[in-house]
């Protein structure tokens, strides 16, 4: 009955981790921001995931920031954010980190390169 019970509560937590990581890629694409791709992390890395995208200028990424934040504050999810008004800015939950970027700045820094032995899954926009 116990295993049950833990099963269960686990089952509902990975639910949960998953709606807060779909909902976050939802507020992106209705943000305009494309590109958007989903890095699984290994279980023992800082996160679950890792969500890349693309915004076409600074003021994008403000306001997908802020919209994020919102969200988050309203399912009362922790967050923390940095870099609101530069060309790239993240918001890191428990489950993920949102890293939104500029084109130019994407195509410099190539993140997606570091997770090269983690599952990437590109997401359509």
């Amino acid at each position: 009955m116990l295993i049950l019970f833990l099963v269960t509560l686990l089952n509902k937590k990975i639910n949960e981790k998953q709606k807060l990581i779909k909902k976050s890629i939802d507020v992106l694409i209705s943000q305009n921001c494309f590109n958007i791709q989903n890095i699984e992390l290994n279980s023992d890395a800082f996160a679950d995931n890792i969500i890349l995208s693309t915004a076409r200028s600074q003021r994008q990424i403000a306001a997908t920031i802020d919209k994020l934040k919102s969200y988050y504050k309203s399912i009362g999810v922790e967050f923390i954010s940095e870099g609101d008004s530069t060309t790239w800015a993240l918001i890191a939950t428990d489950t993920a980190v949102i890293n939104i970027l500029t084109e130019e700045s994407r195509s410099f820094y190539l993140l997606e390169d570091l997770y090269f032995d983690c599952k990437i899954t590109n997401i359509d926009t």
